[in-house]
């Protein structure tokens, strides 16, 4: 990530690992490094790095805003836009809050467009393709080209440096967005997003719902669902697609029927949809135009999550610390730590 910013990447290691603990032995002379002797090595290597980088301020200055300027030189050549498409879900705004966090620049069609030479991220190749207003735009002739090629690239070509820490990640492919890239300049009417974007919740429909249907697109969806549960309230999940009030459903929908519900049902889930960023369609009859019907037995009944996930050794700390931030921090939902030594003791029929 440094050196794709044009700053010098390096790296200092002398901890040993996770295996290091208080004392490391070295076998060649048999010397020993104490944790204390290995911290105040990596802290008088760091003031080191930064006396240097003083000394040569006007250089790696000079360095990185020629690296910058480079960036928008080498948009010539290849790919020079991406597009990237939002759909019902809220995947393709995630995307763009990543890359303005990058400081990447970003775009969006104020009217639809066409885009010619266009390439699929699944091999497509589209002479001209119409797109829609609210089309991200990605432009790599930016200061921060190379990164956002990076990010956005179905396929990185290594030359000489491999990244190993980006360069698997295609965040288009990741995030399952509709998105195409060409290496012409389309012609749109094109502003700058400025903030990241807000994906606003709610609930829109019946006035007075029989139901509450959750599409399976959302990704916020799950954790609105995880919401409801913990608030003992019931739901459904629909196992077959439905059409209802002219809209299609796919399967993995949620259904939260108001008969088996409290009264104040209507009241909480508008809340809960505002605060979760989600969209809720309110129906008014459980009935659908096609497919299921929204009380029919091809509807399976979801049970109050119970969570276990094991910690400590041999677990991975990062395998555990994603977890741990996906329950918690993404889908703020409670789960408990089993350790590996305690397991035994664990009735795990309560998870």
């Amino acid at each position: 990530w440094p050196s794709l910013n044009g700053a010098v990447g390096m790296t200092y290691e002398q901890s040993g690992g996770g295996a290091g603990g208080l004392v490391i032995n070295l076998p060649e002379d048999q010397k020993t490094l104490t944790l204390h002797e290995r911290a105040s090595h990596h802290f008088v290597t760091s003031l080191a790095t930064i006396e240097t980088s003083v000394k040569n301020r006007e250089a790696r200055l000079r360095d990185y805003y020629d690296f910058r300027r480079q960036a928008m030189r080498v948009a010539e050549q290849g790919t020079r836009q991406y597009y990237l498409v939002p759909g019902r879900d809220e995947r393709a705004e995630h995307v763009v809050e990543l890359l303005l966090r990058q400081g990447i620049e970003v775009k969006r069609a104020a009217a639809e467009f066409d885009a010619e030479d266009v390439n699929g991220y699944w091999g497509e190749k589209i002479a001209k393709k119409h797109l829609p207003a609210g089309t991200y735009v990605v432009d790599i002739a930016q200061p921060a080209g190379f990164l956002a090629r990076t990010l956005l690239d179905r396929d990185i070509k290594h030359e000489t440096v491999f990244f190993y820490d980006v360069s698997a990640w295609s965040l288009p492919l990741a995030a399952d967005v509709e998105a195409y890239y060409s290496s012409k300049v389309a012609r749109a009417d094109l502003k700058p997003v400025t903030a990241a974007p807000v994906v606003e919740g709610g609930v829109e429909g019946a006035q007075q719902a029989t139901a509450y249907v959750i599409p399976a697109e959302q990704t916020a969806g799950m954790k609105l669902l995880g919401h409801l549960l913990q608030e003992n309230l019931h739901a459904y999940v629909a196992i077959k697609p439905f059409k209802l009030n002219g809209r299609q459903f796919s399967p993995g929908s949620i259904i939260v029927p108001a008969e088996s519900n409290p009264p104040t049902l209507a009241e909480r889930i508008r809340a809960l949809a505002m605060s979760d960023q989600c969209k809720v369609i309110a129906a008014s009859t459980l009935l659908s135009e096609d497919g299921l019907d929204l009380g029919s037995n091809r509807v399976r009944f979801l049970r109050k999550p119970r969570v276990a996930v094991l910690t400590d050794t041999p677990v991975s700390s990062t395998d555990y610390g994603a977890l741990w931030y996906l329950f918690e921090q993404r889908e703020d939902m409670q789960f408990t730590p089993i350790s590996v030594e305690s397991l035994r003791g664990v009735d795990l029929k309560d998870y």
